[in-house]
């Protein structure tokens, strides 16, 4: 038979048992209070459970027994979301306030972190209001050797007025005086406006003192001019009807006529079979282009005779009409019908 526990070593453990039931009780309670009550002091967590006060959201912990006190931060600090800051202390040694930053615009340095900007050039509208105060250069008068009654005179005239031609010093025009190839070039380098298309060449009998090197060689870049199969421009010879006539065909890239457009306007001309064949496919398209003019015989092309400045003008106006930089004139000596 099995000996039964003493009753009092039974009781003693009992009573210990219980005693730390209660305890645990105790503390778990204890616990829910503290957790609760930090809750509503706005604390993070519970301060039991981490060995020490929690300071409040935005303040610093307090320094323990610091050697030297730290200077105060410029910056305020803020004892909650929702508090007021409070008036940052100034420390013992003044800081200089930092400048404010300027623009980076015109004139103005750039910001720290951003890039320069590019130095301003010239104004477009202070450019374009110079140019309009600029008093307008002066027409010249009408050429006293050029009335209403010569052939030309609407040609003459409208350039003249446009300021693309101008006369001798002494008022006059003389239109029925020869072109040299010299003075076409001249001439063309003031009123014409195309793209470049070729280099210049180098003509043997043109030299960099020649009074007209510079015109003569635009006209060779836009495609106007050039010179003969021998390389030389020959700038002091007449040009005749046809090579003005080729020459302004050139600038303003006609194509050349088919045989049946060809066949068609070079009958408008007596001597327009007579044309040497390298040739006609371009004077048919000048004719179609309304560049040739007729005087005095208004059937005949004389493409062998030397171009007069009346029939320079004539024929650069309706270059510049085929442009549309002018407008057209209703002339009798223009392309005569079949």
């Amino acid at each position: 038979m099995s000996q039964l526990p003493d009753k009092q070593t039974r009781s003693t453990r009992e009573t210990n048992d219980e005693w730390i039931a209660v305890l645990v009780a105790i503390l778990m309670f204890g616990g829910l209070l503290g957790w609760l009550w930090s809750r509503a002091q706005g604390r993070v967590g519970l301060s039991w459970w981490q060995g020490a006060t929690s300071p409040p959201v935005g303040q610093p912990s307090p320094a323990k027994s610091p050697a030297i006190a730290p200077s105060p931060s410029p910056i305020a600090t803020y004892t909650s979301s929702k508090a007021k800051p409070s008036t940052p202390q100034s420390s013992a040694v003044p800081i200089a306030p930092a400048a404010p930053p300027r623009p980076s615009g015109l004139g103005q340095p750039p910001a720290q972190g951003q890039l320069a900007a590019p130095a301003p050039g010239p104004d477009p509208f202070e450019r374009l209001e110079r140019e309009l105060k600029k008093p307008p250069e002066p027409i010249a008068a009408p050429f006293s050797d050029v009335n209403t009654a010569h052939w030309a005179f609407p040609f003459v005239d409208s350039l003249r007025r446009n300021q693309v031609l101008s006369g001798f010093d002494n008022g006059s025009f003389k239109p029925d005086e020869p072109v040299t190839r010299a003075q076409l070039a001249a001439t063309l380098h003031d009123a014409w406006v195309g793209t470049i298309v070729r280099s210049p060449l180098p003509f043997p009998d043109l030299s960099s003192q020649h009074w007209a090197k510079g015109a003569v060689d635009r006209s060779v870049e836009l495609g106007l001019m050039r010179g003969y199969p021998n390389g030389q421009f020959v700038p002091d010879r007449p040009v005749s009807r046809l090579e003005l006539y080729i020459t302004l065909v050139s600038g303003l890239k006609l194509p050349a006529a088919n045989a049946t457009a060809m066949q068609g306007e070079l009958t408008r001309y007596r001597d327009g079979a007579s044309l040497a064949n390298w040739a006609k496919p371009k004077i048919a398209a000048a004719s179609a282009a309304s560049l040739v003019t007729y005087y005095p015989q208004r059937d005949r092309l004389d493409g062998q005779r030397p171009a007069t400045r009346a029939d320079v003008a004539a024929a650069l106006y309706q270059a510049l009409v085929y442009q549309k930089r002018l407008a057209p004139i209703q002339s009798p000596y223009l392309r005569p019908q079949p």
